[in-house]
């Protein structure tokens, strides 16, 4: 895994968590 895949799935996970936050955790699920 490169540095760049590296900071893209953190980013990721980053993203996903602020949408679990404002959106709810079920509707991210069928996001991601």
């Amino acid at each position: 895994m490169t540095k760049k895949e590296q900071s893209f799935g953190k980013e990721r996970i980053f993203v996903k968590n602020v949408l679990k936050k404002t959106i709810g955790w079920r509707f991210t699920m069928n996001i991601f």
